[in-house]
């Protein structure tokens, strides 16, 4: 369903799969970067010093900078339940239950997967917001498919944007970036917009949108 106003263009569209015929091509997203690469033959060690709210974490040098301040720089890589984050650089306030990570950066989570120039995220709340960002997420369990959507191709969403804000467990705020849901390696269609709210396994509302 497509809804035009008169003085700015919304539009309110499901999240289907890439059946709608549009020729559209994809230039910027893509498939989110693998993690940092640690140096041949070698891994960053598990921190000996415990940092309160984390799970595990891994990286070359860790430095305190006050009570609640961490520093963690090298092929870094922090996991807090069942998300994983990986950068060059990351600072966590444990007082504030913050996370910031700059250089490389990757964050995954069992369905969905985003990689950006820099990070701030909650850890209690799990929102955030990612600098120069591309992701990728799966849209349903198999059994919510219709496969005559999809073929046997897996039900993903590509997204990106300068600015990703993470508003909810599956859904976002994308500025100036866009989305797809066609899987081929030229997908046959992209929207993008000033502003994007996806909600992953639902719909898209854009405004301004190409």
């Amino acid at each position: 369903m497509i809804l035009f106003g008169h003085m700015r263009r919304l539009v309110f569209i499901p999240l289907v799969g890439c059946v709608f015929g549009l020729t559209v091509g994809l230039s910027s997203a893509q498939v989110p970067a693998v993690p940092p690469a640690q140096p041949p033959g070698a891994q960053a060690p598990v921190s000996t010093q415990p940092i309160p709210g984390i799970d595990t974490a891994r990286q070359w040098r860790l430095e305190r900078l006050g009570p609640d301040h961490w520093k963690l720089t090298g092929d870094v890589e922090v996991e807090k339940d069942n998300a994983k984050f990986y950068a060059d650089e990351m600072e966590i306030f444990t007082d504030r239950d913050l996370l910031t990570a700059k250089g490389n950066v990757v964050l995954t989570t069992p369905d969905q997967r985003i990689s950006a120039d820099r990070l701030e995220f909650n850890l209690t709340t799990k929102l955030g917001v990612f600098y120069n960002a591309s992701g990728i997420a799966r849209l349903a369990q198999p059994d919510q498919i219709v496969n005559s959507q999809f073929g046997a191709q897996e039900p993903d969403v590509y997204f990106y944007g300068d600015v990703l804000s993470k508003i909810g467990d599956r859904k976002y705020r994308i500025t100036k970036g866009g989305f797809t849901t066609c899987v081929q390696p030229t997908p046959r269609w992209e929207l993008t917009s000033g502003t994007v709210i996806l909600n992953l396994d639902h719909y898209a509302i854009l405004r301004n949108s190409l």
